[in-house]
């Protein structure tokens, strides 16, 4: 009865061994792509901080409103030089707003409006995100069609 019992538990040994041999494969495949799974959350997670750490700079700054875009350009080109249509804001995260206002310069020197968009880039920075040049047979002149966003701290 011992050496039947003996026998069992080492043919039981035996099958478990080959069979952990079998799977190992699998379970390589398995841990390998958890840790790529690991290192993109952890790549994700890295952006998010980023992200974080520009808000809190943002409230820091007491960057609760964007620079007055009409009041920078009549300094800079004179009044109605410029026509701003703003854009509905958007929710963007945690209290912040997207806003974005699009800046059109009918007929000016290329070199001012790109002084101007230089200068709106203070603090709380406007960002520029779409630009449309158009020619009007003048060497550096034209009109251009400039879209530009900014965050702002959505109020209670």
């Amino acid at each position: 009865m011992a050496m039947a019992l003996v026998a069992a538990l080492v043919a039981l040994a035996l099958v478990c061994t080959v069979r952990m041999i079998r799977t190992a494969p699998e379970h390589r495949a398995l841990i390998e792509r958890k840790a790529r799974d690991l290192a993109h959350i952890d790549q994700l997670v890295r952006g998010w901080s980023l992200e974080e750490q520009y808000r809190s700079w943002l409230e820091d700054q007491g960057s609760w409103y964007p620079a007055d875009l009409e009041m920078m350009a009549s300094r800079r080109l004179g009044a109605g030089a410029v026509s701003l249509t703003p854009r509905p804001a958007v929710s963007a995260a945690d209290g912040w707003l997207s806003r974005e206002v699009e800046m059109v310069f009918a007929d000016t020197s290329f070199e001012q409006a790109a002084d101007l968009l230089t200068a709106v880039e203070s603090v709380p920075p406007w960002r520029l995100k779409w630009i449309e040049l158009r020619s009007s047979g003048e060497a550096g002149r034209g009109s251009v069609v400039a879209i530009l966003e900014a965050l702002e701290k959505e109020q209670p």
